[in-house]
């Protein structure tokens, strides 16, 4: 036999090929099954979890706590599958195949994953709606957004905390279910397992300035203000009769309002906005509004320029040039216009009244105004749904999707007494903005109002133009930020 023939006979190693595959489903079978042990026996061991009683015959449970930007639930090993799915929910703890599907977050935040067990039976259920936070030891609270994965047998709650007591070595998570009855608050004691150091840092007084870009960013001084505590209605008073102040001493903190200007050659800078202002502390927390405990904070001044200031903004695209004076209907222009970061559709020129959008697809339009007491409306598909109304402008949103056999959606309406622009926009959460901006023969250029909420990513905005504007060209421009930064002592700073 020669060394072509002993390389192609299907013979030479003993066995046909057809009676070769019980062998290897065999040897696959049984790697994996090692492959599983390794990971029981050797993987890291689970905790003994925390549990409180919730008194409405549950208990609350602890399961993980995790800092970071990816996360999910389950220790040992996590298969892909449909397969995993189907064993019994205990078998699937048995073998560390009860991981759920995880999630990323923009930026890093500490993730507490909760579940409920039934007191009796021991079995997991899901306790609905919850509402919760973290206090720290001067009362500040810290609120959390929540995520609900799994199903039957094996529900799970994720509490998001972008800001927590991170300098406190234990935590004190307060938690209140929705819908249980009689409400009750309950806390949970745990140590922080992401506890950190504060920075080092040297404030200084106020007032302070920065020049970025040629502008002179000025902050004046700070503001003592009340402000009602964010607690979620977690509150430690809940339900029991008080007295004015204790009322008001749960309710309301002190926070710092920043005030500050922005400056060109020492004069107030035109084509540009006032600063929005932004904060830190020494560990890390961003809150809106910084409560007055903090020796040294730090303090972000973030200005844009107008849509019409073209020295500081970047043409997008430009969109065929519009008679409003004979214009009386919609006009379409769908025209895709590509950046570094996102895509930007100008879906088009749209008349007053009301028009209608579904998963970010416009759908339809009328010229009649909703008015603010109707509470309830006609989706697309005919079905009577629930509508929250924002006003005779801005969007209405169904608070219960349409059912179809194609799935759920949900209908948006936007509402407007003059006419409009509509951009889409995919994943646009950079520092950049989208302005929209309209300029005649007469060289004369005005900005049009962006409406503060998008939905579905879709980003309105008012043509507000005198009457004399007639022919226009429509411009989409990128409104990029100035930004400073100032670190303020704030037991010398002086407050307005």
């Amino acid at each position: 036999m020669n060394v072509v023939e002993e390389a192609t006979n299907p013979r030479v190693a003993g066995f046909p090929v057809r009676k070769r595959w019980p062998i290897i489903a065999l040897g696959t079978l049984v790697l994996g099954a090692l492959v599983v042990c390794v990971g029981i026996f050797f993987g890291s061991k689970p905790r003994q979890p925390i549990r409180v009683t919730l008194g409405n015959g549950q208990f609350l449970q602890v399961d993980k706590v995790a800092y970071g930007t990816h996360h999910h639930f389950g220790d040992g090993l996590a298969f892909a599958g449909g397969f995993t799915r189907k064993l019994p929910i205990k078998l699937q703890r048995a073998l560390g195949l009860d991981s759920l599907k995880g999630f990323e977050l923009e930026q890093p935040a500490l993730v507490m994953w909760l579940s409920a067990w039934d007191e009796v039976t021991g079995t997991n259920v899901d306790c609905g709606p919850i509402m919760g936070q973290l206090t720290d030891k001067e009362g500040e609270a810290f609120n959390f957004v929540s995520r609900s994965f799994g199903k039957a047998g094996n529900w799970r709650k994720a509490a998001v905390f972008y800001d927590y007591p991170r300098g406190e070595t234990n935590l004190t998570l307060q938690v209140r279910l929705v819908r249980s009855g009689p409400s009750k608050i309950v806390s949970v004691h745990l140590p922080n397992p992401y506890a950190v150091a504060p920075a080092n840092w040297s404030g200084a007084p106020l007032p302070q300035s920065k020049t970025v870009g040629g502008l002179e960013i000025v902050l004046s001084g700070l503001r003592v203000q009340q402000m009602p505590k964010r607690t979620g209605m977690i509150l430690p008073s809940y339900g029991v009769p008080r007295t004015k102040d204790a009322w008001w001493s749960d309710r309301m903190r002190a926070v710092f309002v920043p005030s500050g200007k922005c400056l060109s050659e020492g004069k107030p800078a035109t084509g540009w906005t006032p600063p929005e202002w932004s904060s830190e502390d020494r560990f890390g927390n961003k809150p809106a509004f910084p409560g007055t405990n903090e020796p040294v904070l730090k303090f972000f001044a973030t200005v844009y320029p107008h849509p019409t200031n073209s020295r500081a903004t970047q043409l997008l695209a430009t969109l065929p040039q519009t008679d409003l004076s004979i214009t009386s209907s919609n006009i379409v222009w769908n025209q895709t216009n590509s950046t570094a970061r996102t895509e930007i559709v100008t879906l088009g020129l749209f008349q007053p009244g009301t028009h209608t959008f579904s998963n970010g697809v416009y759908q339809t339009s009328s010229s009649e105004l909703p008015e603010p007491a109707n509470r309830s409306l006609r989706g697309l598909a005919g079905q009577r749904v629930g509508r929250i109304i924002l006003g005779s402008s801005g969007w209405e949103f169904s608070a219960t999707p349409i059912m179809t056999p194609r799935g759920a959606y949900y209908v948006r309406d936007h509402s407007t007494p003059s006419r409009i622009v509509y951009l889409r926009a995919l994943k646009w959460n950079v520092p950049e903005r989208i302005g929209v901006r309209f300029r005649d023969d007469l060289g004369r250029s005005w900005s049009a109002r962006a409406e503060p909420t998008t939905l579905d990513q879709i980003y309105p905005f008012y043509v507000d133009l005198p009457a004399d504007a007639t022919n226009v060209i429509t411009e989409i421009v990128m409104l990029k930020p100035l930004r400073a930064e100032f670190l303020v002592d704030t037991r010398t700073v002086h407050k307005l």
